[in-house]
């Protein structure tokens, strides 16, 4: 068995929500130390680092739209940090 990558981003690059549901999506991965975004939000979505290699991405919208970001992951690599980015997309589906 082939298991993922050493120091990647191991979730899905996209999620898609509804109008007026309430949404939460994990990001994973290898064992960041650190997992930031680019890039904006729909209103009433909050992105929070658990510090624990995950991070979590939740809100109710009350808007459709496409939002693009880009998630950053950190990781020790000896005395240098890596850091792995992907292409993520949320869709905000009408209710």
């Amino acid at each position: 068995t082939v298991g993922p990558a050493p120091d990647s981003i191991t979730s899905a690059d996209g999620a898609t929500a509804v109008v007026g549901t309430r949404f939460s999506f994990t990001i994973t991965t290898t064992g960041a130390l650190s997992i930031t975004k680019k890039g904006d939000l729909p209103r009433h979505h909050r992105f929070v680092d658990n510090g624990d290699g995950t991070a979590t991405l939740s809100g109710v919208p009350r808007k459709a739209g496409t939002y693009p970001l880009t998630i950053e992951a950190r990781f020790a690599k000896r005395t240098t940090k890596k850091i792995v980015t992907q292409a993520f997309t949320l869709t905000v589906d009408p209710a």
